[in-house]
């Protein structure tokens, strides 16, 4: 990480760059065109009494009476090239107002202009181009009295809608930069740095590295002493040894820990010794499976997946195929279970009892017939041949319960899963051979 370091080629262009700005700005608002501004207003009289106290523990001065951009820009100029020149620029910058954009010339504090906005960025700024369009308005000389009056009412809300775009901007920016911040100092764990300590909170102290690098080192980390955080002054100050920590003051750091996800960095005392480093988590590697299975295979409904049919469909789908397969084996289908068409018969598995019910009787019976031709000599050979004589009561009860079984409704015994339908193979046609 190396900052962007200001030479005489970059001063030059920008001093360029603001002369043009300025230029613009006092054409259009001597013709009283409608434009974009770029304002900054004064500083509250609170952000100036606490600079000056600021810049009084630093050893400058600021007459309050007379907090002009003259004297911020003298003292600018005294604390150039000094190690608190970049804390006294961060003081500068939070004590004034923030820049905006607006329809109405006000001036800007910081540059000491009168009257300023901005024209030379059309290809990365919306409110140049406004500018730019303006301009070239006047130039050809069709700015009309209803487009003058079209621009005065669109640009205020214009204006702040951009003023929103552009600190949303810079908010990304800032994050972008602390991101790799972050992802610098992950590679530094464990190395030393000297730095300038640029903020001081009841929970810690900021520091920044030679290369624009930001960490906090935490009061619990300061495990030397119990420090006390003294906002007038600024500084945490050490209970027994103390010991202080100022806005300006040089330190010695260590690199602890960096997270660039969080843009965090933290920071200890250079003094003190690095901890155990916690052993990282092993990645879990998840090997893929041998053979993929299709949607078929795995029990999946395509159509439900993919959206060609609700869950209530396809739960409505499985009940009627169900209620389908049960119900062909009810009284007044006219089907049987197995799904062919009734011949009116009762079905095979429970037909042979019935049949073997009604033979029983008849062979019992024909030896009585055959009796009547032969004489009673033939009537005892019927029983000798099933080892004992019937009596006529039961072959008739026999005969009534056979009767009665072959009457009875078929009940639907319970449908087996259907099996799944085999794919053809497909032929190969192989072209050249008989």
């Amino acid at each position: 990480v190396t900052p962007v370091r200001s030479n005489a080629a970059r001063r030059l262009v920008e001093e360029m760059m603001l002369l043009a700005n300025r230029k613009v700005a006092e054409e259009l608002s001597s013709r009283d065109v409608p434009a974009l501004y770029r304002v900054h207003e004064d500083p509250s009289e609170e952000k100036i009494q606490a600079l000056q106290k600021a810049l009084a523990k630093l050893g400058y001065t600021l007459d309050l009476e007379h907090a002009g951009p003259q004297d911020l820009q003298r003292i600018l100029r005294e604390a150039a090239g000094k190690p608190e020149a970049q804390l006294i620029n961060t003081l500068l910058l939070r004590s004034l107002r923030q820049a905006r954009y607006s329809s109405e010339n006000l001036g800007h504090f910081g540059l000491a202009f009168d009257n300023y906005l901005h024209f030379t960025s059309p290809i990365r700024r919306y409110p140049d181009l406004v500018v730019h369009r303006a301009v070239r308005s006047v130039l050809q000389h069709r700015l009309s009295p209803t487009l003058k009056e079209r621009m005065k009412t669109d640009f205020p809300q214009l204006a702040e809608y951009a003023s929103e775009r552009e600190r949303l901007a810079e908010s990304a920016e800032r994050d972008l930069t602390r991101y790799f911040h972050a992802r610098w100092a992950k590679d530094h764990i464990g190395e030393t740095f000297s730095g300038i300590v640029v903020g001081v909170t009841n929970f810690g102290v900021f520091v920044a590295l030679a290369n624009a690098v930001e960490g906090l080192m935490h009061v619990s980390h300061l495990d030397d002493d119990y420090y006390i955080y003294l906002e007038d002054s600024l500084m945490l100050m050490g209970k027994h040894t103390r010991k202080r920590y100022r806005m300006g003051d040089r330190v010695e750091v260590k690199m602890l820990h960096a997270n660039p996800t969080q843009r965090q960095i933290d920071l200890i005392p250079a003094s003190m010794d690095m901890p155990d480093a916690e052993p990282e988590e092993k990645l879990v590697t998840v090997k893929p499976p041998k053979k993929l299975r299709t949607p078929l295979e795995a029990g999946i409904d395509a159509d439900l997946v993919t959206g060609r049919r609700t869950a209530t469909g396809a739960a409505a789908r499985a009940g009627g195929a169900g209620q389908s397969q049960s119900g062909a084996g009810k009284p007044g289908t006219g089907k049987p279970a197995t799904g062919k068409q009734s011949t009116g018969k009762p079905p095979a598995s429970r037909s042979k009892p019935a049949a073997a019910g009604k033979q029983a009787p008849a062979q019992v019976a024909q030896p009585a017939e055959r009796g009547g031709k032969r004489g009673g000599k033939a009537a005892t050979t019927g029983p000798a041949q099933h080892g004992k004589q019937q009596a006529p009561g039961r072959q008739r009860s026999q005969v009534a319960d056979a009767k009665q079984a072959a009457a009875q409704p078929q009940q639907a015994s319970p449908a087996a899963p259907a099996a799944p339908a085999k794919r053809k193979k497909r032929k190969v046609l192989v072209f050249g051979k008989s």
